[in-house]
């Protein structure tokens, strides 16, 4: 392997960390926020090599406090445990609805006394099996939420 193909497959993983690299993230998006810690381990690392304009930009800009980071908790649609959530939500779903259609054909779903009032006991199977994964879950969602998360799963 030759340098240029090392530096095509591994550049941006490199990139990352170095002045060059955060000059190409703020060329991108001035308004983006860098962490202290990053910023501080790239000028130490890169000590030797000249600061480029941008770099030296965006350090005045966050030092006078133009740059600001974002307030909150962020997204977290792609992270592991959301998906991970969703994928219990869904199967836990599928098989309260499965079951409860098998049982409207078999013997219907009018329930046994001591449930038959239950709230959670109301409505179409998808609507009960929604309730029931919602309790059993635990989560502070909606059983259209409980819906909503296990029909985009069957997507």
């Amino acid at each position: 392997m030759d340098r240029d193909e090392v530096r095509r497959i591994y550049g941006p993983l490199l990139d990352r960390g170095t002045v060059r690299g955060i000059t190409d993230v703020v060329a991108r998006n001035p308004a983006a926020w860098i962490e202290t810690d990053i910023l501080i381990g790239a000028l130490r690392d890169n000590a030797r090599e000249p600061i480029p304009d941008a770099f030296i930009d965006y350090l005045m800009r966050r030092l006078e406090g133009e740059v600001r980071k974002q307030r909150g908790r962020g997204r977290t649609a792609q992270s592991s445990t959301v998906a991970l959530r969703n994928l219990l939500i869904s199967s836990r779903f599928e098989r309260y609805e499965r079951w409860l259609t098998a049982r409207k054909t078999r013997s219907g779903l009018k329930g046994w006394s001591a449930v038959r009032t239950a709230e959670w006991w109301q409505g179409p199977p998808s609507e009960r099996a929604a309730r029931m994964a919602q309790r059993r879950s635990g989560l502070n969602v909606s059983w259209r939420r409980i819906q909503d998360i296990a029909y985009a799963q069957r997507r």
